[in-house]
């Protein structure tokens, strides 16, 4: 069943283990959709990245500059 995002919902990355509805979560999972309020509250407490910001960070990270380059 394939869920739907909806425009005040966000995906978050666990980035530690906490206790969530029914449920733990935990660094290894997958990430899941919260509202931006829930979102915030999880990331102020240092429990989530948001997927948006950890792609961006992936980003940031990548190499710049020619392969193979000599001088």
């Amino acid at each position: 069943m394939a869920m739907t995002v909806q425009e005040d919902t966000v995906l978050v990355n666990p980035i530690s283990s906490y206790q969530e509805g029914d449920g733990l979560k935990h660094s290894h999972d997958e990430p899941y959709p919260v509202s931006r309020a829930r979102a915030a509250v999880l990331k102020a407490n240092g429990l989530v990245e948001l997927v948006e910001d950890h792609l961006a960070g992936a980003e940031a990270s990548k190499p710049r500059g020619r392969r193979g380059r000599t001088s």
